[in-house]
């Protein structure tokens, strides 16, 4: 059965106040009734106007936890967010380390949704306040309030792929940094760029410092060595 907490006014002809109607029962105050841990064995549905605050007091946290106290392979916990009686058009679901189903949602994993066709937005909206991506505990990605990126571990730490429509508003151009990392062979990170037909021409610069171009990367097996290539350019 399904617990809903209404506001509402009421009066008694001379006088008019808001109280708390759980169910059909008429409270003047909510803390009267209830003590500070709420607990709700069913669907617990809270509508109304403006903003609900809950605050536990004290110093410690102070948090919303929405939980499944099952871990199958379908069971996970939600929190969904919509505009209207039928509408979710956001969802912030935790899984289980058991959960099976395929898609974006991953055991052990939470994953932030939007169904809507606006799409999904992070927004830090402090002028100096910057977003931050972490993985691992380590932060990865800083894009600070004016736009500028940082790469923690540097641009040319993993294999990042830029992709986006040309000059000519075509699409399927792409541009590839890889980082090298073999011994034998000791160019810096090559640079691939795709053609719309799908050739790819890479840069790099060799040992020496003069900057080469190739259809292939040099490569650990050393079969496309640091020295393939054309050179087009030199250190001066």
């Amino acid at each position: 059965m399904a617990t809903t907490i209404t506001r509402e006014s009421m009066t008694d002809g001379v006088t008019a106040w808001t109280v708390t109607r759980i169910h059909s029962a008429i409270y003047d105050r909510i803390d009267a009734v209830l003590a500070a841990n709420i607990m709700f064995g069913g669907l617990v549905n809270a509508e109304g106007f403006g903003s609900h605050s809950f605050s536990a007091g004290g110093t410690g946290e102070n948090a919303i936890a929405v939980r499944n106290t099952s871990s199958g392979g379908g069971d996970h916990a939600g929190f969904r967010v919509g505009n209207d009686s039928t509408a979710s058009l956001a969802a912030l679901f935790g899984f289980s380390s058991t959960y099976t189903s395929a898609g974006a949602y991953f055991a052990s994993g939470v994953t932030l949704e939007s169904t809507g066709s606006g799409g999904l937005q992070l927004h830090a909206s402090h002028a100096s306040g910057p977003l931050r991506l972490y993985t691992g505990g380590t932060l990865r990605l800083t894009i600070d309030s004016t736009g500028v990126s940082t790469f923690t571990n540097g641009i040319n730490a993993t294999n990042v792929t830029l992709q986006s429509a040309d000059l000519n508003n075509n699409a399927g151009r792409i541009a590839q940094i890889g980082r090298n990392s073999n011994g034998s062979t000791p160019a810096a990170g090559a640079l691939s760029l795709v053609s719309a037909g799908g050739t790819s021409y890479y840069l790099w610069i060799d040992a020496t410092g003069d900057l080469r171009i190739h259809t292939s990367p040099p490569n650990d097996a050393d079969t496309i060595s640091d020295t393939a290539g054309t050179v087009v350019g030199t250190q001066s």
